[in-house]
């Protein structure tokens, strides 16, 4: 997530800005690849701290297959919320946020070389490892 993050703040600024702008009032906590952390904006900038801050507004929890397979396409957004492989919680301000900020960050990393290189680094260590809930390490 930092890495991917870092790759939009360089190649996709303005969409780096929308991002972390509404993380700033919508914080999102995330359980992933068996670990917890927040995301969220501060002073223009969107971070990644691990642990809890107790204060998030959306909270996701998801698989690293899921997020291959939705990545890859093999898969829509509609069909893993209808399964416990992505589940999604928050007031309708946070989840509307969300939204837009998964629009935005597709948008932003679309043409991106090293996003692309970063998700197959992703689709690798998860492809290796005998469980798929393995810490991936972007840093």
């Amino acid at each position: 997530m930092s890495e991917a993050l870092a790759i939009l703040e360089g190649e996709a600024p303005a969409a780096y800005g929308t991002i972390a702008r509404l993380l700033g009032d919508y914080p999102c906590r995330c359980e992933f690849a068996g670990e917890g952390f927040d995301v969220r904006g501060t002073e223009g900038h969107a971070e990644v701290r691990h642990g809890s801050s107790g204060r998030s507004r959306v909270n996701v929890a998801t698989t690293a297959g899921a997020v291959v397979r939705l990545l890859d396409g093999t898969v829509m957004l509609e069909g893993l919320l209808s399964t416990e492989e992505l589940r999604v919680a928050g007031d309708a301000e946070g989840l509307m946020a969300l939204a837009t900020i998964s629009e935005v960050a597709i948008g932003g990393g679309l043409r991106s070389l090293d996003m692309l290189a970063l998700f197959e680094r992703f689709r690798a260590h998860v492809a290796l490892t005998k469980t798929p809930n393995e810490r991936f390490d972007d840093r």
